[in-house]
């Protein structure tokens, strides 16, 4: 059985969470410094997009339990500290965010501005360094190229190369 720690707990940690509770992979810890036990255990169980997790969920003062596996939750900030990372270089394709607008309006970053229903513009949206927090196994860097969002609330795709050191 696979065991996938995850660091963060925005969109994309949370699909890979109930990836793994539902196809027979562990995921023993997770690491969200802004989030609560119980904010989590509701995130990953209601979902917009993805609808309701059919599994049973309890939140703890640090740990959640999922279809009876405890899920180990840490608040560090800096994912450097965190016990486990990989390289590699990774290029996205996002759903909206958040953070992007639903209709053109001013912004400081002009590009920003634009309608994220109707437009792929290359951004950085800091995926490269939410999958380096999501997916660490070593104390190295993951570097991406430019996301690019796309006018839809369901569908990441990421294309991730790694590079696994062999030890003695």
């Amino acid at each position: 059985m696979s065991k996938i720690s995850i660091n963060g707990f925005g969109h994309i940690g949370r699909i890979f969470c109930r990836r793994c509770l539902l196809k027979n992979a562990e995921a023993p810890a997770n690491n969200d410094p802004a989030l609560s036990p119980d904010q989590l255990g509701y995130l990953l169980k209601y979902d917009s997009v993805h609808e309701l997790l059919n599994v049973e969920i309890e939140s703890g003062k640090d740990c959640l339990v999922a279809n009876n596996k405890k899920i180990t939750l840490t608040k560090d900030k800096n994912a450097k500290n965190i016990p486990w990372a990989e390289e590699g270089l990774m290029t996205t394709v996002d759903a909206v965010t958040p953070t992007q607008a639903a209709t053109d309006n001013a912004r400081k970053k002009w590009r920003s501005g634009r309608s994220a229903m109707l437009n792929i513009i290359p951004a950085s949206t800091g995926t490269a360094k939410a999958v380096d927090k999501i997916i660490l196994v070593s104390k190295v860097a993951l570097t991406g190229m430019a996301p690019m969002p796309i006018p839809t609330v369901n569908v990441s795709v990421v294309d991730l190369t790694r590079t696994y050191i062999k030890r003695s």
